[in-house]
């Protein structure tokens, strides 16, 4: 008489083809995509359920594996993971708006973010989608992506030249109520946003939302 659905995301993978070991005893510290798989098969096997694999951003960049292709080889492995949907982390747009562009038009999975802005007022840009609704198990699922509101501090200022990211509920509101209209099961943000905790309580961006 009910329905279970295992959502699992990665996030910041940032190039990791292959697991990176410590120098000095050769454990792993850093498990490659192909870790990252056994896990998630591992974990949808325990369940014996409906999975939904996702990624919150900062995937294609990191390594020089992935950088010399600029994300492409990076692309095809997370394809491999099962991974439905992914959002856009502020890494994503360190080779340029172009090359960005070019693997989301390569990339085998959609991207989503609902509060990356273009430099027409209240225009969302065109070339991503703000949110994807998605059958899993039976259950209709909306992902509706988030970017973080710092996505400028470390990238070139030359590559994210005319966008904007709108932070808060407030930016997205439009959306989340679009979606709602929808009736989906399930609501899912996929935000690539942060916060802390001291062991008393939490604080930051991704708790707000």
């Amino acid at each position: 008489d009910s329905v279970v659905l295992r959502v699992l995301s990665t996030n910041d993978l940032h190039g990791t083809l292959e697991p990176v070991r410590d120098a000095a005893d050769s454990t792993v510290v850093l498990g490659g995509v192909a870790v990252l798989d056994a896990i998630m098969d591992s974990a949808t096997a325990r369940c014996r359920c409906a999975t939904l694999r996702l990624d919150a951003g900062d995937m294609l960049q990191g390594t020089l594996a992935s950088t010399l292709d600029h994300g492409s080889t990076m692309l095809a492995a997370v394809k491999g993971m099962g991974v439905a949907v992914a959002t856009l982390g502020n890494h994503e747009f360190d080779w340029g708006q172009d090359t960005l562009r070019a693997r989301l038009g390569q990339s085998p999975f959609p991207w989503v973010s609902a509060n990356l802005f273009g430099s027409a007022p209240g225009r969302r840009v065109p070339w991503v989608d703000s949110h994807r609704l998605l059958t899993v198990g039976g259950l209709r699922v909306a992902v509706v992506g988030y970017m973080t509101k710092h996505f400028k501090r470390v990238i070139k200022a030359e590559h994210t030249r005319g966008l904007q990211v709108r932070p808060g509920v407030a930016a997205i509101r439009d959306v989340l109520d679009s979606v709602r209209a929808a009736r989906p099961d399930i609501v899912i943000l996929l935000a690539h946003e942060g916060g802390s905790c001291d062991g008393r309580s939490c604080r930051g961006e991704i708790f707000e939302l």
